[in-house]
């Protein structure tokens, strides 16, 4: 089923240059409540919610999954992770399969006349490790602000203990 409902606002991205800083500190910290709530949810199975391929960011363009299993998730990435040790790229732990948005950039962040924040275009989320969320916000090439690139890792908890992690699998 598609609910549609029309919001009287303007995405983030239109806005951001032409709100105070003041705003934009506010608007990080309601963001990084709304990332707090979503790591609330979880489930043992990685993926998507109903099962599909996986296509958020950081999938190959053919995707991964679907996912039996967190082992399964993660003997898929530490073949990722091999070649990333290699580049001198990649981090280790085992981070937990926490619910996340996967696209929270400004384009998606309706800044609502009532003075809210909506997040929009939920068809990339899907339970995945915590630190997949920064990966997606950090991959926007679309939006260019030093001040959101400052902000993004506190906003997706990066320094949290739950920060990035793949660790081998049993």
């Amino acid at each position: 089923h598609l609910v549609v409902e029309y919001l009287d606002g303007r995405a983030l991205d239109s806005c951001w240059n032409s709100i105070t800083l003041f705003s934009k500190l506010h608007i990080a910290w309601t963001l990084r409540s709304y990332v707090a709530q979503l790591r609330c949810l979880r489930r043992t199975v990685p993926g998507t919610l109903d099962g599909s391929l996986c296509t958020v960011p950081l999938f190959a363009d053919y995707g991964g999954g679907p996912f039996i299993s967190y082992d399964d998730l993660t003997t898929w990435f530490n073949h990722k992770l091999d070649v990333s040790q290699r580049m001198k790229k990649a981090p280790l732990d085992t981070p937990p399969v926490v619910f996340t948005h996967q696209d929270l950039c400004p384009r998606n962040i309706l800044l609502g006349r009532d003075g809210k924040l909506y997040l929009l275009d939920w068809h990339r989320s899907g339970f995945f490790p915590a630190w997949f969320e920064y990966a997606a916000m950090v991959s926007n090439q679309h939006f260019e602000s030093l001040l959101w690139d400052i902000l993004v890792p506190w906003v997706s908890h990066i320094n949290s203990s739950e920060s990035f992690s793949v660790t081998e699998s049993s």
